[in-house]
């Protein structure tokens, strides 16, 4: 059975403990107002630890959010669950509480918490994508810098719609029609022996994604940040998603339309998606450098 730590409002709590539980009445469960950041422990390291305490105060930053604690305090309550579990997943999850269910929160409590939990590496398959007909909302719709739980409900239907149609994940297209993300990764291509990443006006700017662009450039490989349209995946040749639960995964193929589907060179056909992925999980691993 997987491992659970809690700390919630400064205290430690049996995950089994009805304090671990939310009342119904809490407003960020019934306007999608809670942010949070999701981060990987390596053997009790929690990678880009900093990075993600910092997005998670700049998403408490454009909700208003007055976050009761210190960053610092924080990232000790994560490094020692991460000592206590080893390889594990760690959410810090920051809410309003249930004081009233005015729409603007006025007098709501801002809540803390951070669950861990044991997280064993596993074999994840080279996904098959479809293209989702579900569209990211304009750019003056959402706050795209802000990790919140409202944005994921369009990853649930977007990804349930792939599943329903036989895919294990969708790519999701902006209101130019360009590429913006998949339901919870960041997307990359490989064309003429350089990485191609969307624009994050229309998504979220990932850790993981910023990481790659780094090692790119750590391995001389040119990378291009730009709008990415449809014929961009025509004319590529390798396209992996890049986040912190998947990684560097990447894809098999994705359906452009019904009739039409692309097929794409893996790791073990790519020199360049090989050399990113050994060199992400050396830094994820940096026993084993």
């Amino acid at each position: 059975m997987n491992k659970r730590l809690i700390w919630r409002n400064g205290q430690y709590i049996d995950a089994n403990a009805s304090i671990a539980l939310l009342d119904i009445s809490t407003h960020s469960l019934h306007y999608g107002g809670a942010i949070f950041e999701g981060i990987r422990s390596y053997d009790g390291f929690p990678f880009k630890l900093r990075e993600h305490m910092q997005r998670l105060y700049k998403s408490a930053d454009i909700l208003n959010y007055d976050v009761p604690y210190k960053m610092l305090d924080l990232e000790n309550i994560i490094l020692d669950f991460s000592r206590k579990i080893g390889n594990a997943y760690i959410r810090p999850i920051i809410w309003l509480g249930d004081e009233n269910y005015k729409i603007d929160g006025e007098g709501c409590s801002v809540n803390v918490a951070i669950i861990a939990f044991s997280f064993e590496e596993k074999n994840v398959q080279n996904p098959n994508l479809m293209i989702s007909s579900w569209r990211k909302p304009s750019l003056n719709s959402f706050p795209y810098g802000c990790k919140v739980s409202s944005a994921y409900t369009l990853s649930y239907l977007a990804k349930s719609e792939a599943k329903n149609n036989g895919f294990q994940d969708a790519l999701l297209l902006d209101q130019e029609g360009n590429i913006a993300e998949s339901t919870t990764a960041n997307v990359f291509m490989i064309q003429n022996k350089s990485i191609l990443t969307p624009f994050t006006k229309y998504c979220l700017d990932g850790i993981t994604r910023q990481t790659v662009l780094d090692i790119a450039k750590t391995i001389g490989v040119k990378s291009i940040v730009k709008d990415i349209s449809i014929l961009d995946l025509v004319l590529c040749d390798s396209v992996f998603l890049v986040g912190t639960v998947v990684e560097i995964l990447p894809v098999r193929s994705i359906n452009i339309t019904k009739n039409d589907t692309l097929f794409f060179q893996l790791q073990e056909d790519s020199k360049i998606l090989s050399s990113i992925i050994n060199a992400y999980q050396k830094l994820t691993h940096p026993e084993q450098k």
